[in-house]
C-alpha cells in the first residue's frame, strides 16, 4: 500500500510544535509536509527560525497577511489551491477555520480527497465571530472529515457546528511541552549553586508566577488587582513574576511604581529553556485570561507541580485542574473569591500532595500521544476517501 500523503496547513510554525511534527513525519507509511502561509509573527520574532532546520519538511506558500491585532493575522494564499490540485495531497489537516480550509473545501468537493480540522478554539474563544462567519464555519465543518479537538472545551466549539448526534469523528491532541526538559531542568535548578546562590536569592520566600504575553485578553489587569488584593490580607512577602512581554509592559511598571510594589517582577521575554528554573521558585501559577485557547503554560506548570489558580474561559483548565486538589478554577472577575483560593495553595501544608496531583495528569500529555491523534483523524479521512472515486483532472495555473 502506497504512503498516505498529509499536508498541515497552518500560519507559521511555533517551536513546541517541533517535536509533534516530527513525530508525525517518522510514522511508518506517511509521507508528512507542513505548508505554511506566512513569514513569521512579528509579535513572537523568536519563532521565525529557517526552515531548513526542520527535521521534517515544511515549505512556504506566498501570499498576503494582514494583522488584526497584536495576536491575530488573516493570512490569503489563492496559489495554495494550485498547489493542492497539482501536488494532490491524499489528506490535509486545517488549523483552524481560515481561507486556507475554504481551499482546502473547494479542493474537496472538485477531487474527492478529504481534510481535517484542527481546532484549538473554544466557546468562549470564537464567541466573537459574526452569524456569517459563523454560518460559514458549519459548511466548513460539515464538509470535514474528521476533528482533531485541543481539549474537551475545542471539541464541545466543533461539536456545536455539527448537526446534533453527527456521527463525524474526534480526537484529542493536546498541546505539549517538552516535558522532560522541564522536570528535568526544575530538578536541576533547585540542586544548583548558582541558582540557590544567586538567581532564588533576587526573589522573595514565597511568588506567583505568570507567563505569557502582557496584554488584556490574558488577564492580565485581573492578575495586578488579584495581588493588590491578596498582599492586604497576607502577612508574608509575597512576589508577583510576570514573564513575557507585550503592550501592557509599561501600565505595568506604572501600576508597580504607583502602589510601591518592590516585590513585583517584570523579567521580559525568557528563552524555552529558561523557564523551567521560574516554574522552579513558583508557589502558585496563575492564569487569568478573559479567553483564552490551549494554552501550554497550563501543562508546563503541571509538569512541575505548581498549584494553579486559572480562569474559567481557559480551554484546557477543565482537563487538568481538579478542583481544591491541584488548583482553583475561577471567574477572573471575582477578584475577592480569586485572592482567597490563591492564599489557601500559598499556605497549604500539602504541596508535596498538588505536586504529585499535577505530575500524575501530566503523564497522559506526550507527543506520540498527540501525534497519534492526528494520524488515526488523517487514516479514518483517507479510509473514507476511498470509498468514493476521486477525480484525476489536470487543472491550469490560473492563480
Amino acid at each position: 500500500m502506497r504512503e498516505m500523503k498529509i499536508w498541515l496547513i497552518q500560519g507559521t510554525i511555533a517551536p513546541y510544535r517541533t517535536k509533534l511534527f516530527e513525530s508525525i513525519a517518522k510514522t511508518e507509511g506517511i509521507d508528512f509536509k507542513v505548508i505554511l502561509l506566512a513569514k513569521g509573527l512579528k509579535n513572537v520574532p523568536q519563532w521565525n527560525f529557517p526552515l531548513e532546520e526542520m527535521s521534517f519538511k515544511a515549505e512556504r506558500v506566498p501570499g498576503w497577511c494582514f494583522y488584526i491585532n497584536y495576536e491575530e493575522q488573516i493570512c490569503l494564499n489563492p496559489r495554495l489551491l494550485t498547489k493542492m490540485f497539482r501536488e494532490r495531497p491524499d489528506v490535509i489537516v486545517c488549523a483552524g477555520f481560515s481561507f486556507a480550509t475554504l481551499l482546502s473545501l473547494i479542493y474537496r468537493v472538485v477531487t474527492g480527497r478529504p481534510y481535517v480540522i484542527w481546532n484549538e478554539g473554544t466557546p468562549f474563544t470564537e464567541s466573537k465571530y459574526i452569524v456569517f462567519k459563523r454560518m460559514l464555519r458549519k459548511i466548513m465543518a460539515r464538509f470535514a472529515s474528521a476533528f482533531i479537538a485541543a481539549g474537551s472545551l475545542s471539541q464541545e466549539y466543533l461539536r456545536s457546528l455539527l448537526p446534533e448526534n453527527s456521527p463525524k469523528p474526534f480526537f484529542i491532541s493536546y498541546n505539549c511541552p517538552d516535558r522532560q526538559h522541564f522536570i528535568s531542568m526544575c530538578d536541576q535548578s533547585k540542586n544548583s549553586e548558582d541558582f540557590n546562590n544567586n538567581f532564588r536569592k533576587r526573589f522573595p520566600e514565597k511568588n506567583i508566577l505568570y507567563a505569557g504575553k502582557l496584554i488584556e485578553t490574558k488577564g492580565v489587569i485581573q492578575l495586578l488587582q488579584v495581588y493588590d488584593e491578596i498582599i492586604t490580607k497576607y502577612s508574608e512577602q509575597l512576589g508577583l513574576i510576570l514573564v513575557g512581554q507585550g503592550p501592557l509592559r509599561s501600565l505595568i511598571e506604572n501600576e508597580k511604581k504607583k502602589h510601591d510594589w518592590k516585590y513585583l517582577f517584570l523579567e521580559g521575554f525568557i528563552p524555552y529553556h529558561d523557564l523551567p528554573k521560574y516554574y522552579a521558585i513558583a508557589d502558585v501559577f496563575m492564569l487569568l485570561s478573559i479567553i483564552d485557547r490551549n494554552p501550554l503554560v497550563i501543562i508546563e506548570a503541571l509538569t512541575c507541580g505548581v498549584p494553579i489558580v486559572c480562569s474559567n474561559t481557559v480551554g484546557n483548565a477543565f482537563d487538568f485542574i481538579r478542583e481544591g486538589g491541584n488548583g482553583y478554577i475561577v471567574n477572573s472577575m471575582d477578584i475577592c473569591d480569586t485572592a482567597q483560593k490563591t492564599i489557601k495553595l500559598l499556605e497549604t501544608e500539602e504541596r508535596e500532595k498538588i505536586s504529585n496531583i499535577s505530575k500524575k495528569i501530566a503523564e497522559k500529555i506526550d507527543y506520540e500521544d498527540s501525534a497519534k491523534a492526528f494520524i488515526d483523524a488523517c487514516q479514518v479521512a483517507w479510509k473514507e476517501s476511498n470509498k468514493m472515486p476521486h477525480k484525476e483532472i489536470d487543472y491550469p495555473d490560473i492563480l
